[in-house]
């Protein structure tokens, strides 16, 4: 499909798009596996005429709030996504009272696009993620490092990192699922200075997980990821970590 709807819609621009995504499930307390299909929908939509027809940071909430039911993340309800949202555009305004009639307008837009779309995906919502590979690597990981998986909470830092990774949407649409789960807990074995023994130059065995990508592949993209989130001063993590390469 032509990438004509997205003209108009510059490289800083869809950064702040899905940074603004990042922070609104941050602050929801999403899962990330919420943020991961919300963030797929809203790529989805951007390349088509709808992200012209309806404000792209409501259509960012609206595929949050299908993301969420798709999940089963109830961890929140749309008063919250209302709230949080509303604080994060307008942070010089107070919280929105529940019986203004701004609350509700917002309330029925959200579930307005929520159906618009439903039609949008043709009901397709199942999407591969980043996290449960990463997930799986991890476990298996653990088992050589054990020790420095629990004081470094590798676990954390990695999630965070993957959740920071979805602000660059190319490279987590341009990657597989595997690739993106690769490089981000190599970017996390770097940041917390860890090393797998038995391995020639302390690289941990990425053949292991994915034999379609190459340790220089995996070391270029870990260092563009770390560029792209961190060096830009964009991150969203509360404490941003440090690498040394």
């Amino acid at each position: 499909m032509s990438d004509k709807s997205e003209e108009k819609l510059s490289e800083e621009e869809r950064r702040n798009l899905f940074i603004y995504l990042r922070r609104l499930c941050r602050d929801l307390q999403t899962d990330i596996s919420t943020l991961g299909t919300a963030a797929e929908y809203l790529h989805r939509l951007l390349k088509r005429p709808i992200s012209q027809k309806i404000c792209r940071y409501t259509l960012a909430t609206s595929c949050l709030i299908v993301a969420a039911d798709v999940q089963e993340d109830r961890k929140f309800n749309k008063r919250d996504v209302i709230n949080v949202s509303y604080a994060i555009l307008h942070p010089d305004k107070g919280a929105l009272p529940i019986e203004q009639p701004l609350f509700w307008g917002m309330r029925k837009t959200l579930i307005q696009i929520a159906h618009i779309i439903f039609r949008e995906l043709k009901y397709q919502f199942k999407c591969d993620l980043a996290c449960p590979y990463l997930c799986e690597y991890m476990a298996k990981l653990r088992e050589k490092v054990p020790e420095a998986f629990a004081e470094k909470h590798v676990a954390n830092v990695a999630m965070g990192i993957l959740a920071d990774s979805y602000v660059d949407s190319h490279f987590i649409m341009e990657h597989s699922p595997k690739t993106v789960a690769l490089v981000v807990l190599s970017l996390a074995f770097s940041t917390l200075q860890i090393s797998l023994p038995k391995y020639s130059n302390d690289e941990w065995p990425y053949y292991l997980f994915c034999d379609r990508l190459r340790p220089s592949k995996c070391i270029r993209l870990r260092k563009y990821l770390h560029k792209s989130l961190y060096d830009e001063k964009l991150f969203i993590c509360e404490q941003p970590q440090v690498i040394n390469e």
